[in-house]
């Protein structure tokens, strides 16, 4: 089992490495909640991203804020452990190469393009 914190780190690692800037946010009482997880600045792709375990669900806050910012244009997924990306209602979109961050990004990249 791949704990989200453990699968989140090594994300960000392999994004660096394909030279992604990211911004990840940490949750604290300072800062409004339900804001996805990482921003991702490329070249191909910049939205945000909602990390996930196998089995952990969005919080309706979660569901409320990505589809929010959708509807501004702005891209923003979840994704799962292991190598899944779906939408904020749970409908699995793709998958990915959990080994390689350019995949992921085109995998991104795609889907927006492709949404409507």
């Amino acid at each position: 089992m791949i704990y989200e914190r453990v699968f989140a780190r090594e994300l960000r690692t392999i994004l660096r490495e394909c030279d992604a800037e990211i911004l990840p946010i940490v949750g604290n009482k300072m800062q409004p909640g339900a804001w996805p997880d990482l921003y991702i600045a490329h070249i191909f792709y910049n939205g945000w991203i909602e990390f996930k375990a196998e089995d952990t669900l969005l919080r309706p806050d979660q569901v409320k804020k990505i589809s929010r910012l959708k509807e501004r244009e702005v891209p923003a997924y979840v994704v799962r452990v292991p190598n899944i990306i779906e939408d904020e209602f749970g409908t699995q979109l793709d998958t990915f190469d959990s080994d390689k961050g350019i995949d992921l990004i085109l995998k991104l990249a795609k889907l927006w393009k492709d949404r409507k």
